[in-house]
């Protein structure tokens, strides 16, 4: 049976069987073999709009620094009552904002007692605590919306790298990067709630072995490795009720996992970004004018030859509100493109620049960047379209 969703002004059909239709008009449509349900999305959604309310940064580094000169945005996050909170990595503290751009107050320092940060990774919402991940002083820390201490939990200890971060999946629900404490440190995500550590444990998926993404020269002196441009390599993020959202960005795939079982396929047919030989030239130059300098130095492997495509998916997100946001990079543009919890697309909009993970509201979302001299900017947007406004 067809089930009809309204999104904005055009109709979504999400419907059993192999319908084809080759109109570009949206459509769904499922099956389920074998306890596992594909869910296919054809044609174009339509798209939501995203107004810029707010652009927060000094764009310049004094002594006497405001509360807009960022050190390094290391994670946002949306309050419930709308207000922006910024973790500054390099000032230790949390700083707050309204959506106007208007700063409302901040707190934290560097150190080791109660409120303060030793290396502040990323903030995120467990219903009415806000919640600090830490990982030099080995603690996720909790704050009033105020900001006043409320208590501690225990995480790893001495991680250090990009991208370790909270993830928020629901009002209530927030699972943070943790490390398994066996002989392997096994990377997870573990979740927590607003009462404190919930128990589950989503397992998070090893890069695949045909999927190293670098090149390694190893001389008698030195070790040198190189990025491999445009490689397909593995995206994960966790979702709410503990699943696992995943996908190898060279195919529009995305599977939904718990724990060693498959429960969704996700899947779109879309056009990805035709590679030019002057991009990949210029991706690749530092590696080869070092080729030519060191000719007799082995590397392994061997730069691959230039692709057809850029790989179509960059990143996967799961916003509070449970819905799924995918990157896109296709022939047509950049997107993002969002899909509901049973995996229907339902609209998609020009991604903005972003180089953090993106901290998603009820009506607004908050992205970071950086400029030519690397210096921080946050960007608050107004979602337009959304849910019919």
């Amino acid at each position: 049976m067809a089930v009809g969703v309204v999104v904005l002004a055009a109709a979504s059909t999400r419907c059993t069987g192999d319908a084809v239709d080759s109109s570009g008009a949206l459509r769904t449509v499922v099956d389920s073999a074998g306890g596992v349900e594909r869910v296919v999305n054809t044609g174009t959604p339509p798209e939501w709009g995203l107004a810029l309310v707010a652009s927060l940064g000094a764009g310049i580094m004094s002594e006497d620094a405001g509360p807009e000169e960022f050190g390094r945005v290391a994670g946002l996050a949306l309050s419930p009552d709308d207000e922006v909170f910024v973790a500054d990595g390099l000032n230790w503290e949390v700083r707050v904002f309204g959506l106007d751009g208007s700063h409302r107050r901040s707190f934290g320092r560097r150190g080791e007692g109660p409120g303060e940060f030793a290396s502040l990774y990323s903030v995120a919402w467990a219903g009415d605590r806000l919640l600090a991940l830490d990982f030099g002083n080995a603690r996720i820390s909790e704050f009033s919306p105020a900001g006043d201490f409320l208590g501690q939990r225990e995480t790893a200890r001495g991680i250090t790298g990009s991208g370790l971060s909270l993830y928020q999946v629901g009002a209530a629900e927030v699972y943070a990067d943790d490390f398994l404490r066996d002989q392997d440190w096994r990377h997870i995500y573990a979740g927590h709630g607003p009462g404190g550590p919930t128990g589950v444990v989503v397992p998070t998926l090893a890069q695949p072995e045909e999927l190293q993404g670098w090149i390694e020269c190893r001389g008698s002196d030195r070790v040198s490795v190189y990025g491999i441009p445009f490689t397909p390599r593995l995206v994960q993020h966790p979702g709410p009720g503990g699943l696992l959202y995943s996908a190898v960005t060279n195919a529009y795939r995305i599977s939904v996992t718990r724990g060693a079982d498959t429960v969704r396929l996700i899947e779109r047919d879309v056009e990805p970004a035709p590679l030019s030989d002057a991009e990949w030239e210029a991706e690749t130059q530092e590696y080869r004018e070092f080729r030519r300098e060191n000719q007799g130095l082995p590397c392994e492997p061997d730069l691959p030859g230039k692709p057809a495509a850029k790989p179509i998916l960059q990143r996967v997100f799961v916003a509070p509100d449970g819905r799924l946001w995918a990157d896109v990079n296709a022939a047509d543009g950049d997107w993002w493109e969002v899909f509901d919890q049973d995996g229907t697309l339902l609209a998609r909009l020009q991604a903005p620049a972003t180089r953090a993970r993106p901290a998603f509201g009820a009506a607004h979302m908050a992205t970071t960047r950086s400029d030519s001299l690397d210096l921080d900017y946050v960007d608050i947007w107004r979602i337009e379209g959304r849910d019919g406004r």
